[in-house]
């Protein structure tokens, strides 16, 4: 339950919706990327995301709050009712499903920060 809580993918659907802009078989292989993208990433921080932050020496605390700075412009941009992909030479392009879709606004600092904290010990 955490999980789709925090990638909270029903949020997600304007932003989906302005990248597939409005084509059914662009918005389908949009979204089936991103969600390919969600899960690969999930299951990168499972296997390895505890090995990598103590390899750099980073907290989970210091990811959370790294990765929430990364998102503060995304979050605004939201707020502020403007679109996610104007502007940034991805709202045609399918690389807009991997980046900022698929990471980080589905698997972002929370979703990613929730799987290495529950992932088992090696």
């Amino acid at each position: 339950m955490g999980l789709l809580a925090l990638s909270d993918p029903v949020g997600l659907l304007s932003v989906v919706g302005q990248a597939g802009a409005g084509s059914g078989p662009r918005l389908r292989r949009l979204s089936r990327l991103a969600v390919l993208t969600y899960g690969a990433v999930l299951l990168v921080a499972c296997w390895w995301g505890p090995g990598l932050l103590g390899l750099f020496g980073i907290s989970l605390q210091a990811f959370r709050i790294a990765g929430g700075l990364i998102l503060l412009p995304l979050g605004l941009r939201l707020l502020e009712g403007q679109p996610v992909l104007q502007g940034s030479g991805l709202a045609d392009d399918p690389a807009a499903a991997i980046v900022p879709i698929g990471v980080p606004l589905m698997a972002g600092p929370g979703t990613i920060s929730l799987v290495v904290a529950e992932a088992p010990e090696a």
